[in-house]
């Protein structure tokens, strides 16, 4: 089964600790695309690709999401997208999927490993894909440190599924902190 993706049907929220780990700043990434294979009976068949547009960060400040923008952080203008492309993937366990693959931000790429939940209905719908992984910003040239900012940041990714088609609604993601 081929599942689109799309800033209709699938989030990417990140949150990360600054100011000595008291506040959490979390935002997402509202425009994406590509494509996930999923085959019930195969799952270490599975292939995903997602193109993150990275101007289409939000936090809910605009200051902070202008800043995030510059060369501080994600140089949008020079470094329109965020990809996402899976190399290989094995169960982990019932419902859990591990997807190993390469993440490319900034023009840096770097080893990702995903994991994956997937909810019962994936085949009769409704269904939530919900993954999970942590990444180190300097791993990808994130390197602006005038502020206590943690090295570490929480990212999660999920899609909802209606039988085989996506609902156009937003999915509700918890994030780690």
């Amino acid at each position: 089964m081929r599942i689109e993706i799309s800033g209709e049907n699938t989030r990417v929220e990140f949150s990360i600790k600054n100011f000595w780990g008291l506040q959490t700043v979390k935002g997402n990434f509202s425009r994406l695309s590509g494509y996930c294979n999923f085959d019930p009976a195969n799952p270490e068949k599975c292939s995903v690709l997602a193109v993150i547009e990275a101007n289409s960060l939000q936090t809910g400040n605009q200051r902070r999401d202008n800043h995030l923008r510059t060369a501080d952080f994600f140089e949008v203008t020079t470094y329109p997208t965020i990809t996402y492309r899976s190399i290989r993937a094995e169960q982990a366990a019932e419902g859990k999927l591990c997807v190993y693959g390469e993440l490319t931000i900034r023009d840096v790429t770097r080893p990702v490993t995903l994991m994956v939940t997937l909810s019962q209905g994936l085949l009769t719908g409704p269904a939530t894909c919900y993954a999970e992984t942590e990444l180190a910003r300097r791993d990808f040239g994130l390197n602006f440190s005038k502020a206590p900012i943690s090295p570490v940041a929480q990212v999660s990714f999920a899609m909802r599924v209606s039988g085989n088609q996506f609902e156009n609604r937003p999915v509700q993601v918890v994030t780690q902190a």
